[in-house]
Protein backbone atom coordinates (compact mmCIF):
# COMPACT_ATOMS: atom_id res chain seq x y z
CA UNK A 1 0.00 0.00 0.00
CA UNK A 2 2.58 2.47 1.03
CA UNK A 3 4.40 1.40 -2.67
CA UNK A 4 1.53 2.20 -4.23
CA UNK A 5 0.79 5.99 -2.79
CA UNK A 6 3.81 6.48 -3.40
CA UNK A 7 3.57 5.40 -7.54
CA UNK A 8 0.69 7.27 -7.42
CA UNK A 9 1.80 10.28 -5.96
CA UNK A 10 4.99 10.53 -8.87
CA UNK A 11 2.74 9.58 -11.71
CA UNK A 12 0.89 12.65 -11.10
CA UNK A 13 3.83 15.06 -10.46
CA UNK A 14 5.46 13.57 -13.26
CA UNK A 15 2.58 13.63 -15.50
CA UNK A 16 2.19 17.88 -14.74
CA UNK A 17 5.73 17.93 -15.49
CA UNK A 18 4.91 17.19 -19.04
CA UNK A 19 1.90 19.74 -19.34
CA UNK A 20 0.73 22.89 -20.38
CA UNK A 21 -1.53 23.59 -17.16
CA UNK A 22 0.90 25.90 -15.49
CA UNK A 23 1.71 27.98 -18.58
CA UNK A 24 -0.20 30.73 -17.31
CA UNK A 25 0.71 30.37 -13.34
CA UNK A 26 4.89 30.62 -13.28
CA UNK A 27 5.55 27.30 -15.78
CA UNK A 28 9.38 27.88 -14.45
CA UNK A 29 8.81 28.04 -11.13
CA UNK A 30 5.85 25.21 -11.40
CA UNK A 31 8.98 22.82 -12.84
CA UNK A 32 10.95 23.42 -10.34
CA UNK A 33 8.51 22.85 -7.64
CA UNK A 34 7.54 19.54 -9.39
CA UNK A 35 10.81 18.74 -9.63
CA UNK A 36 11.71 18.72 -6.19
CA UNK A 37 8.21 16.98 -5.29
CA UNK A 38 9.64 14.17 -7.40
CA UNK A 39 13.04 13.79 -5.61
CA UNK A 40 11.67 13.93 -2.38
CA UNK A 41 9.11 10.58 -3.87
CA UNK A 42 12.11 9.38 -5.28
CA UNK A 43 13.53 9.19 -1.45
CA UNK A 44 10.03 7.54 0.23
CA UNK A 45 10.55 5.42 -2.16
CA UNK A 46 14.38 4.60 -1.31
CA UNK A 47 13.24 4.65 2.30
CA UNK A 48 10.39 2.28 1.66
CA UNK A 49 13.23 -0.74 0.26
CA UNK A 50 15.46 0.11 3.75
CA UNK A 51 12.39 -0.37 6.25
CA UNK A 52 10.02 -1.97 4.53
CA UNK A 53 11.63 -4.78 2.28
CA UNK A 54 13.24 -8.09 3.24
CA UNK A 55 16.18 -9.59 1.47
CA UNK A 56 17.10 -13.04 1.32
CA UNK A 57 20.72 -12.55 1.23
CA UNK A 58 23.23 -9.83 0.64
CA UNK A 59 23.12 -9.99 -3.41
CA UNK A 60 20.09 -8.27 -4.25
CA UNK A 61 21.02 -4.81 -1.75
CA UNK A 62 24.29 -4.88 -3.51
CA UNK A 63 23.33 -5.27 -6.91
CA UNK A 64 20.54 -2.18 -6.20
CA UNK A 65 23.37 0.04 -4.62
CA UNK A 66 26.32 -0.51 -7.44
CA UNK A 67 23.41 -0.54 -10.66
CA UNK A 68 22.36 2.30 -8.57
CA UNK A 69 25.14 4.22 -8.00
CA UNK A 70 25.96 3.92 -12.16
CA UNK A 71 22.85 5.16 -13.35
CA UNK A 72 22.97 8.09 -10.86
CA UNK A 73 26.49 9.30 -12.07
CA UNK A 74 25.04 9.21 -15.29
CA UNK A 75 22.01 10.57 -14.86
CA UNK A 76 23.74 13.26 -12.60
CA UNK A 77 26.09 14.40 -16.20
CA UNK A 78 23.06 14.35 -18.23
CA UNK A 79 21.15 16.20 -15.83
CA UNK A 80 18.07 14.69 -15.99
CA UNK A 81 16.59 12.13 -13.10
CA UNK A 82 14.11 9.98 -14.94
CA UNK A 83 16.79 6.62 -15.22
CA UNK A 84 17.55 6.84 -11.67
CA UNK A 85 14.03 7.62 -11.00
CA UNK A 86 13.01 5.10 -12.62
CA UNK A 87 15.00 2.23 -11.33
CA UNK A 88 14.36 3.15 -7.59
CA UNK A 89 11.11 2.41 -8.46
CA UNK A 90 11.56 -0.92 -9.77
CA UNK A 91 13.34 -1.91 -6.93
CA UNK A 92 10.63 -0.62 -4.29
CA UNK A 93 8.20 -2.58 -6.77
CA UNK A 94 9.79 -6.19 -5.71
CA UNK A 95 7.07 -8.64 -4.40
CA UNK A 96 4.67 -6.22 -5.20
CA UNK A 97 1.31 -7.56 -6.80
CA UNK A 98 2.01 -5.94 -10.71
CA UNK A 99 -1.94 -5.59 -11.75
CA UNK A 100 -2.08 -3.59 -8.60
CA UNK A 101 0.63 -1.20 -10.16
CA UNK A 102 -1.08 -1.25 -13.15
CA UNK A 103 -4.60 -0.30 -11.61
CA UNK A 104 -2.97 2.35 -10.27
CA UNK A 105 -1.04 3.73 -13.75
CA UNK A 106 -3.97 3.70 -15.58
CA UNK A 107 -6.62 5.20 -12.99
CA UNK A 108 -3.82 8.05 -12.30
CA UNK A 109 -2.93 8.95 -15.41
CA UNK A 110 -6.01 8.02 -17.41
CA UNK A 111 -8.25 10.72 -14.79
CA UNK A 112 -5.20 13.08 -15.28
CA UNK A 113 -5.36 12.65 -19.08
CA UNK A 114 -9.34 12.72 -19.20
CA UNK A 115 -9.07 16.47 -17.26
CA UNK A 116 -6.47 17.78 -19.74
CA UNK A 117 -8.82 16.88 -22.40
CA UNK A 118 -11.99 18.63 -21.04
CA UNK A 119 -9.87 21.91 -19.82
CA UNK A 120 -7.74 21.77 -23.68
CA UNK A 121 -11.60 21.76 -25.08
CA UNK A 122 -12.96 23.95 -22.48
CA UNK A 123 -10.29 26.57 -22.98
CA UNK A 124 -8.53 26.64 -19.38
CA UNK A 125 -5.69 24.72 -20.16
CA UNK A 126 -3.49 25.73 -23.65
CA UNK A 127 -3.98 23.24 -26.53
CA UNK A 128 -1.09 23.76 -28.84
CA UNK A 129 -2.11 23.66 -31.80
CA UNK A 130 0.45 22.92 -35.33
CA UNK A 131 0.32 21.06 -38.56
CA UNK A 132 3.16 18.94 -40.27
CA UNK A 133 4.83 20.66 -42.79
CA UNK A 134 3.00 23.66 -44.92
CA UNK A 135 -0.60 21.01 -44.51
CA UNK A 136 -4.00 22.58 -43.32
CA UNK A 137 -4.74 19.65 -40.79
CA UNK A 138 -4.77 20.97 -37.34
CA UNK A 139 -3.56 18.73 -35.00
CA UNK A 140 -3.67 19.34 -31.28
CA UNK A 141 -2.07 18.57 -27.82
CA UNK A 142 -4.70 18.58 -25.75
CA UNK A 143 -2.95 20.65 -22.70
CA UNK A 144 0.15 17.95 -22.93
CA UNK A 145 3.23 19.65 -24.52
CA UNK A 146 2.87 18.40 -27.53
CA UNK A 147 0.53 16.23 -30.17
CA UNK A 148 2.70 13.35 -30.23
CA UNK A 149 3.10 13.17 -26.49
CA UNK A 150 -0.48 13.41 -26.16
CA UNK A 151 -0.91 10.42 -28.79
CA UNK A 152 1.61 8.59 -26.84
CA UNK A 153 0.08 8.61 -24.16
CA UNK A 154 -2.92 7.21 -24.95
CA UNK A 155 -0.79 4.54 -26.64
CA UNK A 156 0.04 3.49 -23.18
CA UNK A 157 -3.09 3.85 -21.51
CA UNK A 158 -4.42 1.25 -24.35
CA UNK A 159 -1.79 -1.43 -23.34
CA UNK A 160 -2.40 -0.89 -19.44
CA UNK A 161 -6.23 -1.60 -20.15
CA UNK A 162 -5.43 -4.32 -22.59
CA UNK A 163 -3.35 -5.91 -20.61
CA UNK A 164 -5.35 -5.81 -17.31
CA UNK A 165 -7.64 -7.73 -19.47
CA UNK A 166 -5.41 -10.17 -20.35
CA UNK A 167 -6.06 -9.55 -23.82
CA UNK A 168 -9.41 -10.85 -23.85
CA UNK A 169 -11.75 -7.73 -25.04
CA UNK A 170 -15.44 -8.08 -25.67
CA UNK A 171 -16.61 -7.11 -29.53
CA UNK A 172 -18.32 -3.47 -27.64
CA UNK A 173 -14.30 -3.18 -25.94
CA UNK A 174 -12.40 -4.04 -29.92
CA UNK A 175 -14.84 -1.41 -31.38
CA UNK A 176 -14.21 1.04 -28.59
CA UNK A 177 -10.65 0.65 -29.09
CA UNK A 178 -10.51 1.24 -32.30
CA UNK A 179 -12.87 4.30 -32.26
CA UNK A 180 -10.22 5.34 -29.49
CA UNK A 181 -7.46 4.89 -32.20
CA UNK A 182 -9.42 6.54 -34.48
CA UNK A 183 -10.35 9.82 -32.96
CA UNK A 184 -6.78 10.03 -32.03
CA UNK A 185 -5.43 9.66 -35.01
CA UNK A 186 -7.60 12.39 -36.25
CA UNK A 187 -6.87 14.76 -33.25
CA UNK A 188 -3.45 14.12 -33.42
CA UNK A 189 -2.02 13.18 -36.44
CA UNK A 190 0.60 10.98 -35.15
CA UNK A 191 1.51 8.34 -37.78
CA UNK A 192 3.66 6.26 -35.65
CA UNK A 193 1.77 6.01 -32.27
CA UNK A 194 -1.68 5.39 -34.71
CA UNK A 195 0.53 2.26 -36.23
CA UNK A 196 1.75 0.89 -32.84
CA UNK A 197 -2.16 1.34 -31.33
CA UNK A 198 -3.49 -0.18 -34.84
CA UNK A 199 -0.54 -3.28 -33.76
CA UNK A 200 -1.71 -3.19 -29.92
CA UNK A 201 -5.54 -3.91 -32.12
CA UNK A 202 -3.98 -6.41 -34.33
CA UNK A 203 -3.09 -8.43 -31.32
CA UNK A 204 -5.85 -8.05 -29.51
CA UNK A 205 -8.11 -9.71 -32.45
CA UNK A 206 -5.55 -11.95 -33.44
CA UNK A 207 -4.45 -12.64 -29.20
CA UNK A 208 -4.29 -17.02 -29.62
CA UNK A 209 -1.99 -16.72 -32.65
CA UNK A 210 0.56 -13.80 -31.20
CA UNK A 211 0.64 -16.61 -28.45
CA UNK A 212 1.53 -18.96 -30.70
CA UNK A 213 4.22 -17.03 -32.59
CA UNK A 214 5.90 -15.91 -28.93
CA UNK A 215 5.96 -19.80 -28.42
CA UNK A 216 7.79 -19.70 -31.63
CA UNK A 217 10.37 -17.53 -31.60
CA UNK A 218 10.56 -17.80 -27.70
CA UNK A 219 12.46 -14.97 -25.40
CA UNK A 220 16.03 -15.17 -27.92
CA UNK A 221 13.45 -14.54 -31.43
CA UNK A 222 11.99 -11.37 -29.90
CA UNK A 223 15.46 -10.32 -28.14
CA UNK A 224 16.64 -10.54 -31.90
CA UNK A 225 13.78 -8.19 -33.27
CA UNK A 226 13.96 -5.63 -30.74
CA UNK A 227 18.04 -5.72 -31.07
CA UNK A 228 17.86 -5.36 -34.70
CA UNK A 229 15.19 -2.86 -34.57
CA UNK A 230 17.11 -0.91 -31.83
CA UNK A 231 20.84 -1.80 -34.04
CA UNK A 232 18.83 -0.26 -37.02
CA UNK A 233 17.80 3.13 -35.43
CA UNK A 234 21.40 3.63 -34.31
CA UNK A 235 23.01 2.22 -37.96
CA UNK A 236 20.77 4.52 -40.07
CA UNK A 237 21.40 7.54 -37.75
CA UNK A 238 24.89 7.54 -38.33
CA UNK A 239 24.98 6.28 -41.65
CA UNK A 240 22.19 8.76 -42.32
CA UNK A 241 22.59 10.69 -46.06
CA UNK A 242 19.68 12.59 -47.59
CA UNK A 243 20.81 11.91 -50.96
CA UNK A 244 20.15 8.08 -50.19
CA UNK A 245 16.90 7.72 -51.40
CA UNK A 246 16.10 4.76 -48.69
CA UNK A 247 17.36 6.68 -45.96
CA UNK A 248 15.29 9.83 -47.42
CA UNK A 249 12.29 7.92 -47.42
CA UNK A 250 12.97 6.05 -44.04
CA UNK A 251 13.54 9.14 -42.42
CA UNK A 252 10.69 11.23 -44.06
CA UNK A 253 8.77 7.98 -42.93
CA UNK A 254 10.12 8.45 -39.26
CA UNK A 255 9.12 12.42 -39.29
CA UNK A 256 12.73 13.75 -39.72
CA UNK A 257 13.94 11.13 -36.21
CA UNK A 258 17.05 10.31 -38.76
CA UNK A 259 18.29 13.46 -39.50
CA UNK A 260 18.23 14.31 -35.59
CA UNK A 261 19.95 11.51 -35.04
CA UNK A 262 23.01 11.98 -37.18
CA UNK A 263 22.92 15.40 -35.80
CA UNK A 264 23.28 13.83 -32.36
CA UNK A 265 26.27 11.65 -33.47
CA UNK A 266 28.09 14.19 -35.37
CA UNK A 267 27.99 16.91 -32.57
CA UNK A 268 28.78 14.48 -29.31
CA UNK A 269 30.73 11.62 -28.59
CA UNK A 270 29.44 8.51 -26.71
CA UNK A 271 30.96 8.66 -23.11
CA UNK A 272 31.34 6.32 -20.92
CA UNK A 273 28.84 8.02 -18.05
CA UNK A 274 26.67 10.52 -20.24
CA UNK A 275 27.17 14.45 -21.08
CA UNK A 276 24.58 17.22 -21.15
CA UNK A 277 22.67 17.85 -24.74
CA UNK A 278 20.76 20.78 -25.02
CA UNK A 279 17.61 20.07 -26.71
CA UNK A 280 14.77 21.81 -27.98
CA UNK A 281 11.80 20.29 -29.28
CA UNK A 282 8.69 22.01 -30.71
CA UNK A 283 6.65 21.67 -27.60
CA UNK A 284 4.55 24.10 -25.55
CA UNK A 285 5.04 28.23 -27.38
CA UNK A 286 7.86 29.56 -28.49
CA UNK A 287 7.71 33.87 -28.42
CA UNK A 288 10.22 33.45 -31.72
CA UNK A 289 11.98 30.96 -34.22
CA UNK A 290 13.77 28.62 -32.65
CA UNK A 291 16.10 26.05 -33.91
CA UNK A 292 14.91 22.22 -33.35
CA UNK A 293 16.93 19.80 -32.30
CA UNK A 294 15.60 17.03 -30.75
CA UNK A 295 16.37 13.00 -29.96
CA UNK A 296 13.24 11.30 -29.81
CA UNK A 297 14.90 7.56 -29.74
CA UNK A 298 15.11 6.36 -25.75
CA UNK A 299 18.18 4.11 -26.73
CA UNK A 300 19.96 7.16 -28.56
CA UNK A 301 19.21 9.25 -26.34
CA UNK A 302 20.48 6.64 -23.29
CA UNK A 303 23.56 6.23 -25.12
CA UNK A 304 24.42 9.46 -25.43
CA UNK A 305 22.90 11.63 -22.45
CA UNK A 306 23.24 8.58 -19.77
CA UNK A 307 26.11 7.00 -21.04
CA UNK A 308 27.39 3.94 -22.04
CA UNK A 309 27.12 1.90 -19.06
CA UNK A 310 23.84 3.30 -18.37
CA UNK A 311 23.03 2.43 -22.00
CA UNK A 312 24.21 -1.51 -21.21
CA UNK A 313 22.07 -1.60 -18.04
CA UNK A 314 19.21 -1.15 -20.37
CA UNK A 315 19.86 -3.61 -22.39
CA UNK A 316 20.19 -6.29 -20.16
CA UNK A 317 17.21 -5.00 -18.43
CA UNK A 318 15.44 -5.50 -21.58
CA UNK A 319 16.64 -9.12 -21.76
CA UNK A 320 15.96 -9.70 -18.25
CA UNK A 321 12.30 -8.85 -18.26
CA UNK A 322 11.83 -10.46 -21.84
CA UNK A 323 13.25 -13.78 -20.95
CA UNK A 324 11.49 -13.37 -17.18
CA UNK A 325 8.17 -12.73 -18.95
CA UNK A 326 8.35 -15.63 -21.16
CA UNK A 327 9.24 -18.12 -19.12
CA UNK A 328 6.64 -17.60 -16.60
CA UNK A 329 4.38 -17.48 -19.77
CA UNK A 330 2.99 -14.16 -19.30
CA UNK A 331 2.04 -13.59 -22.88
CA UNK A 332 0.15 -10.26 -22.32
CA UNK A 333 3.31 -8.56 -20.34
CA UNK A 334 5.42 -10.19 -23.20
CA UNK A 335 3.53 -8.10 -25.93
CA UNK A 336 3.29 -5.20 -23.70
CA UNK A 337 7.20 -5.18 -23.11
CA UNK A 338 7.64 -6.06 -26.91
CA UNK A 339 5.37 -3.00 -28.12
CA UNK A 340 7.37 -0.86 -25.38
CA UNK A 341 10.85 -1.23 -26.50
CA UNK A 342 9.43 -1.36 -30.45
CA UNK A 343 8.11 2.22 -30.24
CA UNK A 344 10.88 3.68 -28.03
CA UNK A 345 13.22 3.15 -31.03
CA UNK A 346 11.43 6.12 -31.94
CA UNK A 347 10.07 7.75 -28.99
CA UNK A 348 11.66 9.05 -25.90
CA UNK A 349 9.68 7.98 -23.30
CA UNK A 350 10.77 5.19 -22.15
CA UNK A 351 12.69 6.10 -19.24
CA UNK A 352 9.32 8.22 -18.13
CA UNK A 353 6.98 6.62 -15.79
CA UNK A 354 4.31 8.52 -16.19
CA UNK A 355 4.20 6.78 -19.71
CA UNK A 356 6.07 3.66 -19.74
CA UNK A 357 4.98 1.50 -16.37
CA UNK A 358 6.34 -1.96 -17.88
CA UNK A 359 9.90 -2.07 -16.15
CA UNK A 360 8.01 -2.04 -13.06
CA UNK A 361 7.18 -5.90 -13.84
CA UNK A 362 11.10 -6.60 -13.39
CA UNK A 363 10.79 -8.01 -9.87
CA UNK A 364 6.68 -7.32 -9.31
CA UNK A 365 4.20 -10.21 -8.88
CA UNK A 366 3.37 -11.21 -12.31
CA UNK A 367 0.82 -14.33 -11.21
CA UNK A 368 -2.26 -12.67 -12.38
CA UNK A 369 -0.82 -12.61 -15.89
CA UNK A 370 0.63 -15.87 -16.08
CA UNK A 371 -1.07 -18.63 -17.89
CA UNK A 372 -2.15 -20.86 -15.41
CA UNK A 373 -4.00 -18.11 -13.65
CA UNK A 374 -5.65 -17.17 -16.79
CA UNK A 375 -6.88 -20.70 -17.17
CA UNK A 376 -8.04 -20.70 -13.88
CA UNK A 377 -10.02 -17.52 -13.84
CA UNK A 378 -11.82 -18.68 -17.17
CA UNK A 379 -12.32 -21.92 -15.96
CA UNK A 380 -14.46 -20.27 -12.66
CA UNK A 381 -15.76 -18.13 -15.25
Amino acid sequence: MVYLVILGLFLITQFLSGTLWFVHFHQQVMWVVLYDIEKFLMVCALLKIVFFDRFDDWKEPALFITTALIVWVGSRFARTNTFIAYLIFIYAARKIDFKKIVQVFLGTVGILLLVSVVGAVLGIFPNVTVTRGLGTNLRFAMGMNYTTDFAARIFYLCMAYVALRRFRLTLPEKISLFVVILWTGIVTGARLDILLMLLLLGTVVFYKQTVQLINWLGSQGLLIIQGLGILGIFLMSILFNPNNRVLAAVNHLLSGRLIEGHLAFKNYSVNLFGQYIAEQGNGGFHPHIVHYFFIDSSYLMALLKNGAVTFMLLLILIAFVTKRLVKAQAYPLVIVMFLTVISSIIDQHLPELSFDFIFLVTMANITYFTVNKQNLVTNRE
